[in-house]
């Protein structure tokens, strides 16, 4: 039997490259009667981010969202300011695949994955 290996196991990908995309701050507009950052202002700043990535990631065409699935892991108040970071997870011909985190600090508050189609 040879001494190379014969597993089927694919490689382990090298590291992504995080992007940093920006801050927005929690103000009165995106909080719920209780006080806290409401789930639907927390995937339009993630939405925004994913299309800043998408658009910044395709040098010729422009992109058009797919698909786009929101984990809600935690809150943030008035006055917080949250952070977007994303990489991208796959890029094809015509398919971009991408993650972005939504952070205050370094809480994770949400995570997002989509599929934007690459229009030439």
């Amino acid at each position: 039997m040879p001494s190379a290996d014969a597993s089927t196991m694919p490689s382990i990908p090298s590291a992504a490259r995080v992007t940093e995309l920006g801050n927005t701050t929690v103000d009165s507009t995106h909080i719920t009667a209780d006080g806290k950052l409401d789930a639907g202002s927390a995937a339009q700043i993630a939405a925004r981010a994913l299309t800043l990535l998408a658009s910044s990631s395709v040098a010729e065409g422009h992109v058009e969202a797919m698909s786009i699935n929101c984990d809600f892991v935690d809150t943030a108040q008035l006055g917080d300011v949250i952070s977007a970071r994303g990489t991208v997870t796959r890029h094809t011909r015509t398919v971009l695949f991408l993650a972005v985190d939504l952070l205050q600090g370094e809480r994770l508050i949400l995570t997002a994955s989509s599929v934007y189609r690459i229009n030439r």
